[in-house]
């Protein structure tokens, strides 16, 4: 039985696939950024646009994560990404 209980938190299901998800992603990033944990904010960010490419609000978020860590240049490629999928959109 004990086994069987092992087994069923090994097996993903759709609570695993929520908590993957782009909006939940950037949802905890924004909140840890609220709180100045800008290192954790860019990593839920960089998660979220490795989930949804395309998600110009993650991208926005990454771009202003990273101009908050110092990291201009970087900041300024991820928001020019953010503006070329915006006008495709």
């Amino acid at each position: 039985m004990r086994a069987l209980v092992f087994l069923l938190f090994l097996i993903p299901g759709p609570w695993l696939a929520a908590e993957e998800s782009s909006s939940r992603q950037v949802e905890f990033g924004l909140k840890v950024a609220q709180k100045g944990l800008w290192q954790e904010a860019r990593f839920r960010f960089e998660r979220a646009v490795a989930l949804e490419p395309a998600n110009t609000a993650a991208l926005n978020d990454l771009a202003v994560s990273l101009e908050q860590m110092g990291e201009f240049a970087e900041a300024r490629k991820v928001m020019g990404m953010a503006v070329c999928i915006g006008m495709l959109i």
